[in-house]
């Protein structure tokens, strides 16, 4: 027996099945149903009985691999191909023959309009429409794209509708899924651009190939063309950095250009940044590599923080610490010999202790000078003669000369450590030494450039000079005078061994200038 035989009878079919209902029910599923369901109950009537027209939008339908589905009379009374009954899910196979609103009651206030208006002879379509339908015992969101189109007899007369479709809601719930990502991407750009914007430090993304893909104003400061430093040839110069060898720092080896080869530069590179006003500020670099799933660098992040005002404080503070050392030795060396030198000069246990006394509470206010606070200034002489009194019980070993100068803190604190210096000095070695040894400082004010100037002149002299050399190391004394006057006075200092004696003169503007020393001066990278 043949195969096309087999699949004959393996369907019964009604007496009167229309031949390409038959050609189709050969193929079992919604066709053979068709078949095999009692239509005379319905308001479709038996098969045999069905007009030309219903028939062959049925066999359309059957034949179309879209789901698709006939909605006949005025009931809308369903007939369906094998696509659509897995859309009906759990109401298959009950929905053949049913009422479309018996069917689909959640979704009537949907379709029932739309029926309405096919029913007056419109063809409507809606891409990726939602329908709540309620299969497998829940509602769930469907979308479809779907076209509802009217069926029409010989006579002009619609008698049903046809529904072609299939189902996006695959597509959509992808699409959903893309949305969010794309929205939750650009809210975390948001809240990136909001925290590069509100960060004090210049920080930046970069792609692989070097672009700047995201940066603050801060940051675009040191990047003015858009371009990372090691490719922006032309700025090259702001860059002056150089490593613990002294060699200086070349573009291949900035931060960012080793963070593209893979390398971690942290906490970074220090370099001198030229801003474009011509101001050199200490800044540091520092850059990570930004990985992809596979390892490779996909960027860098980078940050740029000024720390010209820490890199001065640090170094001021070096400067103070080596100043408080060498002080701390040179005021316990002038202690020993004010300690010998008034012994030689009592001729008690009691009247040395009271001389030796009031002798270091002099050295202490000399010293107190430096700590005083903001603004108050410093007399000159008072100030010299603390200094010198304390080396020396004889008033005319000194001589002291000038009108009445207030030295701002910070000149007070330079000068009193130099004249401290050159007093504990001629003491030791100088003029002091020597009974017959004399000091004469003088000083002057004078006008430069609309600024007062003040004019010292320190001079040592005794009789036996015959002996003194030029010293072969640079005493702090000499580094106070010739290096510190100059740089934090912007003034200058010299000193000279002559064979009549010793000789300094220094020169600097009075002008108001923070201590090192000063207790309640502002830190150093506060505001105003």
């Amino acid at each position: 027996m043949s195969r096309r035989t087999e699949g004959l009878r393996a369907v019964e079919r009604p007496a009167g099945m229309p031949p390409s209902l038959q050609a189709h029910a050969r193929h079992d599923g919604m066709a053979a149903r068709i078949a095999r369901h009692d239509w005379s109950g319905t308001p479709l009537g038996a098969i045999e009985q069905w007009p030309p027209h219903l028939r062959a939008t049925v066999d359309l339908m059957l034949a179309h691999g879209f789901p698709m589905i006939v909605l006949w009379g005025e009931q809308l009374v369903q007939l369906y191909n094998d696509g659509y009954a897995e859309i009906l899910a759990d109401k298959h196979p009950g929905g053949l023959g049913q009422p479309t609103r018996e069917c689909w009651p959640e979704v009537w206030h949907i379709n029932g309009p739309i029926y309405q208006r096919v029913w007056q002879g419109e063809t409507i379509t809606y891409e990726d429409k939602l329908y709540p339908l309620a299969r497998r015992g829940r509602l769930e969101d469907v979308w479809f794209t779907i076209t509802y189109s009217p069926i029409r007899g010989e006579d002009g007369c619609i008698n049903g509708v046809l529904v072609t479709m299939f189902e996006t809601t695959a597509a959509h719930v992808a699409q959903a899924a893309r949305e969010r990502e794309e929205q939750k991407r650009r809210e975390s750009d948001r809240r990136l651009a909001l925290a590069f914007k509100v960060l004090p430090v210049g920080v930046c993304i970069v792609d692989a190939d070097g672009n700047l893909q995201l940066s603050n104003d801060q940051m675009r400061t040191y990047l003015p063309t858009g371009k990372v430093p090691s490719t922006d040839r032309p700025n090259h110069y702001r860059w002056q950095g150089t490593h613990p060898d002294g060699s200086r720092i070349e573009p291949h080896d900035f931060a960012i250009a080793r963070a593209l080869r893979g390398e971690t530069m942290v906490p970074g590179l220090e370099f001198q940044f030229i801003h474009d006003d011509g101001r050199a500020r200490w800044t540091r670099v520092a850059a990570a590599p930004l990985r992809d799933a596979d390892g490779g660098v996909s960027g860098v992040f980078a940050i740029a923080v000024d720390i010209d005002d820490l890199k001065r404080a640090t170094e001021r503070q070096s400067v103070l610490l080596a100043e408080l050392q060498h002080r701390v030795r040179n005021i316990m060396s002038t202690i020993h010999a004010l300690a010998w030198r008034t012994r030689a000069s009592v001729g008690s246990v009691d009247e040395y202790a009271e001389r030796l006394c009031a002798r270091l509470m002099s050295l202490a206010r000399t010293q107190s000078l430096l700590t005083r606070g903001a603004n108050v200034g410093v007399c000159l002489r008072g100030m010299l003669e603390q200094e010198i009194a304390a080396q020396t019980p004889a008033a005319a070993a000194y001589h002291l000369q000038g009108e009445d100068v207030l030295l701002p803190p910070k000149a007070a604190e330079v000068l009193s450590l130099a004249i401290h210096e050159l007093a504990t000095n001629a003491l030791r070695y100088g003029a002091l030494a020597h009974e017959d040894g004399r000091i004469d400082v003088c000083w002057h004010l004078q006008v430069q450039d609309g600024q007062p100037w003040l004019g010292l002149h320190w001079c040592e002299r005794h009789a036996e000079v015959e002996g003194w050399e030029m010293p072969r190391q640079r005493g702090l004394g000499r580094v106070l005078i010739e290096q510190r006057v100059p740089y934090e006075l912007a003034g200058s200092g010299e000193l000279r061994f002559t064979p009549q004696g010793l000789d300094a003169w220094i020169r600097f503007p009075l002008r108001e200038r923070d201590s090192l020393l000063q207790t309640d001066a502002p830190d150093a990278g506060a505001p105003g």
